[in-house]
């Protein structure tokens, strides 16, 4: 650009008193001195950055705004209710990031327990959609640990929010039953003998009549039953019926085979026991073989008496052998 100062000293002292742009008609007067103050910067914008962020109007998206969107929602700032909040108060609660400590809750943590609700969810960024995408995807991503609650509010709103948004301690006894809710909020089993005392406050949480001594019978049962099965304690009372009825079993067995066949042997030896003869017709005995010798011996030799006295036949000699009396059973005394 060609330029020409009308007075070189005029224009030199208007330099160096900063006058360049305050006095009227220097510009046209020394636009070689004043060339830079003088200028246009913005030639097309009637405003010259009026928002000061070096773009001029006729280039700038946000013209009133010298961060130019710097939420990323599109709205400048001269427009945007919450100008540093991507998601412009989801929640409703009046209150923009990053003032609002839980930008999906309403209630702000209402227990203040530093877990949020996600009761509402917005569609992540461009720049984090990617991220949420495999969270979505990748069941083993856990968005506490990539810190992603808020930035993925939908894909991470059944971990991040807080089951029990009203209960500081969330559900401490784990019952499931948060403590606004909970009638026991401290005793898992809520008053299990229903005697209206809670289990942490029960002298006897399983007996309903508190007496001294616990009924720990209950105990069992209800542990049992809760437990969807017997309990320790039932299995170890069958197991002791068990064994008592497999000893009973036994005694039986041992009584029938020891008395019975002792019953049949005492039959036996009250039948009549007929000894078997001798060709001469006397008896054979297979016990106590002296004693049946000696009688047997005594029986001939009063046979063979007889029959040389009295001369008697073969035939009276037998007649006196069988009038010899058999031995004696043994439950009989002898004779003499």
């Amino acid at each position: 650009t060609v330029c020409a100062d009308s007075s070189t000293s005029y224009c030199s002292d208007v330099a160096l008193g900063d006058n360049c742009t305050h006095t009227p008609g220097v510009c046209v007067d020394c636009p070689c001195t004043c060339f830079n103050e003088c200028m246009d910067p913005c030639p097309l914008d009637f405003l010259n950055d009026i928002d000061s962020d070096a773009i001029c109007g006729d280039k700038d998206s946000c013209p009133f705004d010298s961060d130019n969107d710097a939420d990323g929602d599109s709205l400048c700032a001269d427009e945007d209710s919450c100008p540093l909040d991507h998601f412009n108060d989801v929640d409703g609660d009046q209150l923009c990031q990053p003032i609002d400590s839980c930008p999906f809750d309403a209630f702000n943590d209402e227990d203040s327990d530093s877990v949020c609700r996600y009761d509402t969810c917005s569609l992540p960024l461009d720049m984090h959609a990617a991220l949420c995408q495999d969270i979505l995807l990748n069941a083993t991503a856990t968005c506490r640990m990539l810190d992603a609650c808020d930035i993925c509010s939908c894909a991470c709103a059944h971990e991040c929010s807080d089951e029990c948004p009203s209960d500081a301690e969330n559900d401490i006894d784990g019952d499931s039953i948060c403590g606004p809710v909970d009638s026991c909020p401290n005793d898992s089993l809520n008053d299990v003998d229903s005697d209206s005392i809670c289990g942490d406050d029960d002298s006897c949480p399983w007996d309903a009549l508190n007496s001294p001594l616990c009924d720990q019978t209950a105990q069992n049962s209800i542990t049992g039953e809760q437990s969807g099965g017997l309990s320790t304690n039932s299995f170890i009372v069958i197991i002791l019926v068990g064994c008592a009825v497999f000893c009973l079993i036994i005694v039986i067995l041992v009584v029938v085979l020891c008395c019975c066949p002792g019953k049949a042997c005492n039959r036996n030896r009250q039948r009549k026991v007929v000894p078997q003869q001798d060709t001469n017709g006397l008896p054979l005995y297979t016990n106590n073989a002296a004693v049946h010798s000696t009688s047997r011996h005594a029986a001939l030799s009063t046979a063979v008496s007889v029959g040389s006295t009295s001369n008697v036949d073969i035939g009276i000699h037998k007649s006196a052998e069988a009038k010899i009396s058999p031995p004696l059973s043994s439950n009989q005394p002898p004779l003499d």
